[in-house]
């Protein structure tokens, strides 16, 4: 929990922050990873599974009320996670980014 106003905006601002790095990021990676038949493919899968995530959330945030903030929140974080650190042992390093 926040310890004061300014600590609930400032974190807000961070994650903010944070999701458009990535929001930014992810598509610039799998761009350049991706073989030349299919970056078209994986870009359009990428957007994608972020609507299709947005819609998982206002769906289940309908049933905020019976879920508890707190738990709906873990519902969203603990799949994402899982499937970040899992998929990190197998992510190739990008060329461009060597440099």
């Amino acid at each position: 929990a926040a310890s004061s106003f300014a600590a609930l905006v400032l974190g807000r601002a961070l994650s903010g922050v944070g999701a458009g790095l990535v929001s930014l990021t992810a598509p610039v990676y799998l761009a350049e990873i991706a073989p030349t038949r299919l970056r078209g493919v994986l870009g359009s899968m990428n957007q994608l599974a972020v609507v299709i995530g947005i819609l998982l959330a206002y769906v289940l945030g309908l049933r905020a009320f019976e879920l508890g903030w707190r738990n709906l929140a873990l519902v969203g974080v603990l799949p994402s996670a899982t499937l970040l650190l899992s998929g990190l042992l197998w992510l190739p390093e990008t060329p461009r980014w060597l440099c």
